[in-house]
Order: C-alpha cells, then sequence, then structure tokens
C-alpha cells in the first residue's frame, strides 16, 4: 500500500514541517512505502526533504488585502492541481484539514483515490474565538465546506479523541472510520539511554516551556496562586511572557523569566527539572484534550508532566498527572515523582510517544480499514 500525507502551508511553520519529516523518515526505517508531502510558497525560507514548492509567492502580489485574497486562492488551485496529479501513484491519501477551503470538498469527492482527512484542532471553535464578523463569516462558510469535505473522505483521523468525536459530530455520521493518531517523536531505548538526570536532593524545579505563552497556556492562573503556599521552589518560565504575566509574580524570587532560550539552555534546564508543565487553560480555546509536542519533549527527557487537560496517556501512567493550576498540587506531585528515574519516565513513555510506533500502528490500521 501507498500512502502519501499531504499538508497545505502558507506560512513557515516549522513545527509542522518536523512532524511531517519524522513521520517520512520513521515510514522509511519500517520499510513503508510512505511520503510526506508539505506543499509551500516558492517565497518560504523553509527547506527539507518533504516541502514541495510552488512556483507562486506570498510576495507577488503588491495590494496587501487584494493581494493576499489573490494569492490565496491561486495557491490553493495550484495545490490541488498538483495533488490530483501526484494521487495517481498512490493507494491512499491523507490529507491534513484546510479551514474554509472552497475546493476542498470537488477534489475528495471527485478523486479516485481514498481520502481520510486529518485534524489537529477543533475548528469552528479555533475560528470563532477571534471574534469579529470576519471570524463568523469563516465559520459560516467552514461550516459547509469543512463538513462536505469530511462527508466525502473515507474516514476521519485526529489527534486527540475529542477531535475524532468533534469530527464525527460535524457530519453527524458514527459509522465512518476514525482513528486517534497522535503527535510523536523520536524516542527509543538508544535516546533512553542517553537520559541524563541532574535533579537536586533538597529543592522542586518546575520547567514551563514555550516559545510564546498565549492565554491557552494559563500562565496566569498558575501564577495567581503563588501567594498559597510558602513551600521552597524554582520555576523556570522559559519563552515569550506578557508584562501582564510577569507582574504577577515580579516580587517572588521563586519564579524565574529565562525569556527565549537556546537548544541547549533547556537541555540544562531539564536536567535539573523535576516536573514539567503544560497547558492549564485549553477551556480557553473551548478544548478538554490536547496532544503537544512540548509535553512528548518532556517526556523524552525523563520529565513527568502535569497539566490541566487530558492526553492519550491512560489514568495510569505515571509520567502525566491531569490537575488544576495549583502550586502546592504541582508540588506535591513532583515530591511523589522524585523518586523515579528519569529513563524509567522515559522508558514507559514510549509507546505512547514514539512516532515510530505511531506510525507503524496508523499504517496496520489504514490496511485494515481499506479492506
Amino acid at each position: 500500500m501507498k500512502v502519501l500525507h499531504s499538508a497545505l502551508m502558507s506560512g513557515d511553520e516549522l513545527g509542522i514541517m518536523n512532524q511531517m519529516a519524522w513521520e517520512q523518515e520513521v515510514a522509511q526505517s519500517l520499510g513503508l512505502k510512505w511520503d510526506t508531502r508539505l506543499y509551500c510558497p516558492a517565497s518560504s525560507a523553509l527547506s527539507g526533504p518533504s516541502l514541495i514548492k510552488s512556483h507562486l509567492s506570498s510576495n507577488d502580489e503588491k495590494s496587501k488585502i487584494l493581494g493576499k485574497l489573490i494569492f490565496w486562492f491561486k495557491f490553493r488551485i495550484e495545490y490541488y492541481r498538483w495533488l490530483a496529479v501526484q494521487s495517481e501513484n498512490y493507494d491512499v491519501i491523507l490529507l491534513r484539514h484546510s479551514k474554509y477551503d472552497p475546493f476542498r470538498p470537488g477534489f475528495i469527492k471527485k478523486s479516485g483515490t481514498p481520502v481520510f482527512t486529518v485534524h489537529h484542532t477543533l475548528e469552528l471553535a479555533e475560528i470563532v474565538q477571534n471574534g469579529g464578523l470576519a471570524a463568523k463569516l469563516k465559520a459560516a462558510v467552514e461550516g459547509i465546506l469543512g463538513a462536505r469535505s469530511i462527508g466525502y473522505s473515507k474516514g476521519i483521523i485526529g489527534v486527540t479523541r475529542e477531535i475524532v468525536k468533534y469530527e464525527i459530530n460535524r457530519i453527524d455520521n458514527a459509522k465512518i472510520p476514525a482513528y486517534v493518531y497522535p503527535n510523536g517523536i523520536f524516542l527509543d531505548n538508544k535516546s533512553v539511554s542517553e537520559v541524563s538526570d541532574k535533579r537536586t536532593s533538597d529543592v522542586p524545579e518546575l520547567l514551563f516551556v514555550a516559545s510564546h505563552f498565549s492565554s491557552w497556556h494559563g500562565l496566569d492562573r498558575l501564577l495567581n496562586t503563588l501567594d498559597s503556599t510558602e513551600r521552597e521552589f524554582i520555576l523556570h518560565v522559559v519563552g515569550r511572557v506578557s508584562d501582564s504575566d510577569k507582574l504577577l509574580a515580579l516580587s517572588d524570587s521563586r519564579v524565574v523569566f529565562h525569556g527565549l532560550c537556546a537548544k541547549e539552555e533547556i537541555v540544562r534546564l531539564s536536567e535539573r527539572a523535576w516536573v514539567g508543565l503544560a497547558s492549564f487553560a485549553l477551556d480557553r480555546n473551548s478544548m478538554q484534550e490536547a496532544c503537544t509536542l512540548k509535553v512528548r519533549d518532556y517526556l523524552s527527557q525523563g520529565i513527568p508532566v502535569y497539566a490541566d487537560y487530558k492526553d492519550v496517556f491512560p489514568d495510569d501512567f505515571v509520567g502525566f498527572r491531569k490537575g488544576p493550576p495549583e502550586i502546592c498540587k504541582i508540588l506535591d506531585y513532583a515530591i511523589e515523582t522524585r523518586q523515579l528515574e528519569k529513563k524509567v519516565v522515559a522508558e514507559s513513555a514510549i509507546p505512547f510517544i514514539s512516532k515510530k510506533r505511531l506510525v507503524g500502528q496508523l499504517s496496520n490500521w489504514l490496511v485494515n480499514t481499506l479492506k
């Protein structure tokens, strides 16, 4: 079975490119006939084996508003022309969902190759959170076109159970084949053996990493609980933080704002971290579940994770604890997991976050579904 996993990317999103490149690499290591292709403008600054660059550039159009609109349509027309040609060489297409796309329903409906739509978010909820008339119009269009795209597909693939259920409900078809395909990273026994543990034996060190702390990270909710305890700890906050969030901990020496850090500095902090922190306000995005790469990064380094949402891990998985953004509960979890070796935490995470295992399982599901 030959598989094409394709996505449309008008901007430079390194995370998406890395996921596609990793998927391609592990598929090859498994001996699968599996290609990942990320279609982007000629003006993209990214480069990689999975990238396909259009002859169109987002810089070609001079007018800001009209130019962007013209490019938006031209770029998608070219993408589906390219995809139609490519589809003849494959047995199945995995197509990352593109919101309010007028050309997608027609392509999927007419495609002679089975198409499975791939979803990474609750699309309508994500659109409307921006507010305003434009968001309402986009949501209305997505409500129609997005549902048609999913309805014409052979199945649904989502990174969380919540997203899969959401897409099934959008088309009101409980019988459509559906699969949870979480985000994953490179993690095997060899990389586990290289995990470094430099935790101190006395003061818990907590690590909260994001490139930019958005409202859904809920850093403010955590910082608002600092006054509830005088216990010793160090909270390392890595990434861009708003001034309003910084003010919440300005007088608390237990919180260290590092700003953006190089990879080497984050590794150094990770070696000392007792617990890694993830999002505490996904409800601001109307979500209850997530599957972030940051959590997988923490676990690959043997750091137990605390967050206020449900991930793909079972309830008895020691490396992930769902709980409210309360500093005392986080410190209790840090003490509880301190006795665990970091290598043990990383090793126990392999079945849930190893990209190689996840791709292999998805491949098996596709084979059985297409039978």
